[in-house]
């Protein structure tokens, strides 16, 4: 025989109704607040939208171009070629003797 002491809670309901959503208003509001327009934005809606609009701009200063990579893909490519000649060839052997100097 099974005994309960105390009921299990029965999970929570709710009810959703869905609003109309102008995305285009919605943006144009954004814009408005992060230049500091007049917006029906509530205050902490328009600092929110203030902020978003600077972090835009420092991640776009931060990103880096294509040739820049470039370059230090190229500084790499060299930096490990001299290392190859000066450790694993005779190459530093060879200029040595063409310049009479050495064993």
């Amino acid at each position: 025989m099974k005994f309960i002491l105390s009921r299990t809670a029965q999970p929570r309901r709710f009810s959703y109704r869905p609003r109309y959503f102008d995305s285009e208003k919605a943006a144009l509001e954004a814009k408005k607040a992060a230049k500091g327009l007049n917006a029906t934005l509530s205050g902490e809606e328009a600092i929110r939208a203030r902020m978003a609009a600077r972090w835009r701009i420092h991640d776009a200063s931060n990103k880096s171009p294509v040739y820049k990579r470039f370059i230090s893909l190229v500084f790499i490519f060299v930096a490990l070629s001299t290392v190859y000649l000066i450790f694993f060839t005779e190459f530093i052997e060879n200029m040595l003797k063409a310049f009479g100097i050495g064993y």
